[in-house]
């Protein structure tokens, strides 16, 4: 059958510009990616679920009504207070993640299919890379 989508890395920028309360820890990223993702029936939102599971993640709910999904782009949702965007550079680009890790990981883009980009309100806070 289709294979599934597996993530197989959690890649944290490092921003020296930034206080350590700007990045993110991989349970945290997942914990958030994951609550947007649970609104969707996407294989790679699917995996980012699963991910978050088998890391024994806190479940946590993205609020109601805020899930907007745009196929091939991504998804946002607000999350915990935080705006939380799961997709292409362009697209958490588009929802206001900025910074220059944002040029840095764009050099771990290998092709759309691989990687997701992860925004937390106006941070790039990770890249999740599939195989």
């Amino acid at each position: 059958g289709a294979s599934h989508p597996v993530v197989t890395e959690v890649i944290i920028p490092e921003n020296p510009r930034h206080n350590l309360n700007d990045t993110w820890s991989e349970v945290e990223v997942l914990m958030l990616a994951a609550a947007v993702e649970s609104n969707t029936t996407h294989p790679v939102g699917k995996a980012i679920v699963k991910a978050a599971r088998a890391r024994n993640c806190q479940t946590m709910k993205a609020e109601d009504g805020t899930f907007t999904e745009e196929p091939g782009s991504g998804a946002v949702a607000i999350v915990n207070n935080k705006r939380v965007t799961v997709g292409t550079l362009e697209w958490v680009k588009r929802h206001g993640a900025t910074g220059n890790s944002l040029l840095a990981l764009a050099a771990h883009e290998i092709n759309n299919q691989s990687v997701v980009y992860i925004g937390v309100d106006n941070t790039l806070a990770a890249v999740i890379r599939f195989e």
